[in-house]
Formats: C-alpha cells, sequence, structure tokens
C-alpha cells in the first residue's frame, strides 16, 4: 500500500511538473505586446573622483570599497610637514608685523603730543647745554693753564735735581782730594815729629858732650840749629795738617748740604709731577665736561628738531602705521593660505554615495589632482542596456521604463530613457549569447527615479522593460 501510494505521489509530482513547464514555457515563448522592449545590462553610477588639491603622504584612508560615505564626510587624510613649517613661519611673521604695527600706532600717538609746550622746552634745553658748555670750557682754559704751569714747575726742579747732583759730584771729588791732601800732611807730619825727635835729642847729646868738653861749642850748636830747624818744619808739618783737616770737613759738610739740597730737589721734583698729574687730571676732566655738554647741547638740538618738525613725524608715523597695518593684512592672508591648505589636506567626500574603487592606500606619497577614491552616488544610478538595431527607432529619451533584479524579483524599479548612443556597437560579452554578440545594438541609459534604501548598488545584472507606447499594459520580462 506504501509503494502504490508512493508511485501515485511521484505520477502526480511528475504531472503537475510537467503542466509547470510546459506553462512556463508557453508563457517564455509569448512576445512582449506592441509597445513594449525588453532590454537586459547591468546597474552603474556616474562615477566622482576624489582627489586632493595638494602633495602629500596619505596619513590615514578612512574609507574602502563598499563602505558609504555621506557629503562632507573626510575619507583621506594627508600629512605634509612642509606645510605645517610654512604656517608656523607664516604665524610668527604674522605676531613680529603685527608687534611692530602696534608699536607703530603708539608712535602715532606719541608724536601727536609734541606741540609748542616742547619746542619751548627743547629751546631751554638747548640754552642750558649752551651755558654749560661755557662753564665747562672756562674750566679746562684754566686747567689748561695750571698743566702748564706744573710742566713748567716740573721742568726747573728737574734742572734743580740735576745742579744738586752735579754739585754733589764736584763736592765728592773736594773731599776725595782733601783726604788724599790730609793723608800727605799726616804722613809729612809724622817724618818731622821723627825727624824732630831724632834732633832733639842729637842736640841734648852734643849739649851734654859740650859741657864735658867731649865736642866742640861749634858741633852743640849746629846740632842745636838742626834740631831747631826740624821744630819749625814739624810745626809747620802739624799746621798745614790741621789746616787740611779743616778743608776735609769743610768740603764733606759742602757735600752733606749738595746731597741734602738733591734730596730737596727730588721732593720738589716729586712734588711737581704729582701736582702736573693733578692739573692733567683736572684738565681731562675739564674736557670731559666740555664734551658731556656739548653731547647735551646735540641732544638737545636734536630733540628740539624733532619738536620743530613735528606735524612731519605725525605724518611719518602715519604712513609707517598704515605701512604695518597694510604688512599684517599680507601677513594675516599667507597664514589663511596655509590653514587652507593644511585643512585641504583632509580630503572629504563630495557626494553621498558609495566607495566603489580605492586606488591608494596608506602610506603613499599622491601628487596634486592624483585620484584616491572614485565613489558613486546611489541616488543617481542607472542600467546600461543594449537595444538591438531594428528596435532602436521605437526608444526615444524621456520613456518610462521598468528596472527587475534578480534581489527584488516582484518589486520593479521605475526609470526613464535618458541616454541614447548615437552609434552602433556589437553586443558587449558580458550582455548577451555568442550569437547575439554579432548583432549591432545601440546602448541606452535607464536612470532610476529613485533608490529606496539604497538597495540597488552598481555592478547588479538587471532586466528592463521600456514602454514606447502609452497606455499599454506593463509586462515582465520574458526569458
Amino acid at each position: 500500500m506504501r509503494k502504490l501510494l508512493t508511485r501515485k505521489n511521484i505520477i502526480i509530482i511528475m504531472l503537475v511538473l510537467a503542466i509547470g513547464i510546459t506553462t512556463y514555457l508557453l508563457v517564455r515563448k509569448t512576445p512582449l505586446p506592441e509597445g513594449l522592449v525588453q532590454v537586459n545590462g547591468r546597474i552603474e553610477g556616474d562615477v566622482v573622483v576624489i582627489s586632493s588639491k595638494y602633495s602629500g603622504k596619505i596619513a590615514q584612508l578612512l574609507a574602502r570599497e563598499g563602505d558609504s560615505v555621506t557629503r562632507g564626510q573626510m575619507v583621506v587624510s594627508l600629512d605634509d610637514p612642509e606645510t605645517r613649517d610654512r604656517l608656523e613661519q607664516a604665524q610668527q611673521n604674522m605676531d613680529a608685523v603685527t608687534a611692530q604695527a602696534k608699536a607703530a600706532g603708539q608712535n602715532v600717538g606719541l608724536t601727536s603730543e609734541t606741540g609748542s609746550s616742547s619746542i619751548e622746552q627743547a629751546k631751554g634745553q638747548v640754552e642750558q647745554a649752551q651755558g654749560d658748555i661755557e662753564d665747562a670750557q672756562a674750566s679746562a682754559s684754566s686747567a689748561g693753564a695750571n698743566v702748564k704751569n706744573a710742566e713748567a714747575a716740573v721742568r726747573s726742579a728737574s734742572v734743580s735735581v740735576r745742579q744738586a747732583q752735579e754739585a754733589v759730584k764736584r763736592y765728592s771729588a773736594d773731599v776725595a782730594t782733601a783726604k788724599a791732601n790730609l793723608q800727605s800732611s799726616q804722613k809729612t807730619v809724622e817724618a818731622a815729629q821723627s825727624q824732630a825727635k831724632l834732633s832733639t835729642a842729637n842736640a841734648r847729646r852734643f849739649t851734654n858732650l859740650a859741657k864735658e868738653g867731649v865736642v866742640t861749642e861749634r858741633q852743640r850748636d849746629e846740632y842745636v840749629t838742626a834740631a831747631a830747624k826740624d821744630q819749625a818744619q814739624l810745626q809747620s808739618a802739624l799746621a798745614n795738617a790741621s789746616s787740611t783737616k779743616a778743608q776735609v770737613t769743610s768740603k764733606q759738610s759742602d757735600l752733606q748740604n749738595a746731597r741734602n739740597q738733591v734730596a730737596a730737589s727730588q721732593a720738589d721734583f716729586q712734588r711737581a709731577q704729582a701736582q702736573l698729574a693733578a692739573a692733567r687730571h683736572d684738565q681731562s676732566a675739564a674736557n670731559a665736561r666740555v664734551l658731556t655738554a656739548i653731547g647735551k647741547k646735540t641732544q638737545a638740538e636734536g630733540i628740539l628738531k624733532q619738536a620743530m618738525a613735528s606735524p612731519i613725524q605725525v605724518a611719518i608715523s602715519k604712513s609707517s602705521h598704515a605701512s604695518s597695518s597694510s604688512q599684517v593684512k599680507q601677513a594675516r592672508a599667507a597664514v589663511n593660505e596655509q590653514l587652507s591648505i593644511l585643512n585641504n589636506l583632509f580630503v572629504v567626500s563630495p557626494i553621498t554615495g558609495m566607495v566603489v574603487t580605492r586606488i591608494r592606500d596608506n602610506g603613499e606619497v599622491v601628487t596634486a589632482g592624483s585620484p584616491i577614491l572614485e565613489v558613486v552616488d546611489l541616488d543617481k544610478l542607472y542600467l546600461k542596456a543594449y537595444v538591438p538595431e531594428n528596435q532602436i527607432g521605437k526608444v526615444r529619451l524621456g520613456l518610462p521604463a521598468k528596472i527587475y533584479v534578480d534581489s527584488y524579483p516582484n518589486e520593479p524599479f521605475d526609470a526613464t530613457v535618458k541616454y541614447i548612443a548615437s552609434q552602433a556597437e556589437f553586443t558587449p560579452k558580458e550582455v548577451q549569447t555568442p550569437d547575439e554578440r554579432v548583432k549591432l545594438v545601440y546602448a541606452v541609459k535607464l536612470y532610476l527615479n529613485k533608490n529606496p534604501g539604497h538597495r540597488l548598488t552598481p555592478g547588479m545584472p538587471a532586466d528592463a522593460i521600456i514602454r514606447w507606447k502609452e497606455g499599454v499594459a506593463w509586462r515582465r520580462p520574458q526569458y
């Protein structure tokens, strides 16, 4: 019984399948009504190439194939150290010129405040400086006279020292001569003393002998006379020695006086030199006061000149301030330019869509304008299909169409014909069978009116029905 039921079920199933296949074949072979054209192809979209305005190294690639991106979303971050350095330099330059402009503005206020009171004050300073110059010049003249007097005193003291030294030399020679004479006199005295002693002894001896009658009185007298003569010579030698000794003492006194005169002259010379040094110091100080007074007068004259030219200075200060302000604007523009470049290193998506191609990767260096990513707008997709040459005459721009995809077989998507190729081509390989590829076809683009939920994406195969005659009921594609 189970076997019979199984056979019956199999027969029923086979009959149902046969009926279904027959029905499918009958429906498939049923041609589309007049007014409809069937085409097929792939979903595509207008691709937007994302690139950078400036060169740099990819630091972060924030989107890859299949990622959804929104308008304004950052998708690539580039790194360019040179741009950051230029920004820092531009910022420093702006700070410098801003400080200059501020100082120039303050200078305008200061120069504007200069008036007649400043001029009168400057004139008073000039007059006072002139009086100081005259006083200092008088002091310098007096100091110069003192220097001349001191120089004369030094020269006189130097002459006195030289004369005293020459006297010392002369008296030293006289003392030496006197001492030599004294030694000679002392030797003469000694010789006379010896001779007088001897002659006195002989006279005494011959006197005694004469009394005894041993010698004659004549012989005695000769010896007495000789003794008296020797005594006279001794006294003369003693007197000469005493005179010579007095001369030595006198010459030594003169020599000491000359030495004392040298010391006194040298002391006078040193005092004169000290007075000369002091006079020269006073003269230098007086000359310095003259120069200082002249400098003060020059400074006062400069202040007076500046005060007299205050209107011109105000104009110059205003011109300088205007120039500095212009430089600030230029520096700020340079900073903004570098900031703009730096901001443009953060590349954003210009549209809302899906990334279909990643051309570059992290770490790569890209040049200005080179493509990095390709994004397609999912709200502007179209089906690129091909219409046979014998039916292209029925298709025109603006015709309605319905697109069918395998993922949503029961949900057609409305579309509109917005592009028709002007030249025929052979059917592409990915579209039709080898037999059909030898046929001439025309490419058309059916733009989706809506893509709810972005369910359709580029690359999906699809079929479409184009209605070229109004009023004809829509039909599903025939296979």
